[in-house]
């Protein structure tokens, strides 16, 4: 199998090469549709919190996750079994989300009409 693009906001690091949907188009309607439905494999996999929880709350569980992604023996565990190990930070995370709240809706019209 040839993959010639990938669904995401970011390149896969065994698919460096293999460029992203939206890089294949012109328009920037047609990108920021493509982007919309892309934010989901970001935040697929994403822990989260219930709103309403203090700010230095947040901070300690994501800089206690980052802490913990970049821990010498999990990182050889997942390289050991082979798996890709390639966290997001929330605070990017957070803006994914952002991002896709404010996605205007004809912009989502956009990319409901497509993907159907």
């Amino acid at each position: 199998m040839v993959p010639v693009f990938q669904i995401g906001l970011r390149r896969d690091g065994e698919l460096k090469d293999v460029p992203l949907m939206q890089e294949l188009v012109d328009d920037p309607k047609a990108k920021q549709a493509i982007e919309f439905v892309s934010g989901g494999t970001a935040i697929g996999r994403a822990l989260s919190a219930p709103p309403g929880v203090p700010a230095d709350r947040v901070a300690f569980l994501r800089e206690t996750f980052d802490r913990m992604t970049r821990d010498p023996a999990l990182v050889a565990q997942a390289k050991k079994r082979n798996l890709q190990l390639d966290p997001t930070p929330g605070v990017a995370l957070q803006a994914i989300s952002a991002r896709i709240v404010a996605t205007p809706k004809e912009i989502i019209d956009l990319a409901a009409k497509a993907f159907q």
